[in-house]
């Protein structure tokens, strides 16, 4: 959502380019779009994304949103994967709710492209 209200990407469409790097599973190795990377959990889209948004963005955009720890300690392409606070199963729940009733104060477009 993060990356739809900043225009880090346009759309569930617009493809990235795969960085090279091969990571855990073979399906995240190569170019995805949104879309493609929701289904696949592809972490190299994601992190590619966050670098596009730039750490000043970010910090405001987890905190507007009142995300996990609400910092992002580590980097801002890997704050969500090295970060010592895990997300309870509570947490995950909470999050989903907010976004099946579109909560966020986030363009409520980018909340429906997400879902």
């Amino acid at each position: 959502m993060i990356g739809l209200e900043t225009s880090a990407i346009r759309d569930e469409y617009e493809v990235k380019r795969w960085d090279g790097v091969e990571r855990e599973f073979e399906s995240w190795d190569r170019d995805h779009s949104l879309a493609s990377a929701m289904r696949e959990c592809a972490i190299g889209f994601y992190l590619d994304i966050a670098r596009i948004i730039g750490k000043k963005e970010m910090q405001q955009s987890v905190s507007r949103l009142n995300c996990q720890n609400h910092y992002i300690s580590g980097g801002v392409d890997t704050f969500c994967l090295d970060s010592s606070r895990k997300i309870s199963a509570l947490e995950q729940v909470a999050f989903i709710e907010m976004l099946v009733e579109e909560q966020f104060p986030i363009a409520e477009k980018h909340q429906k492209t997400v879902k």
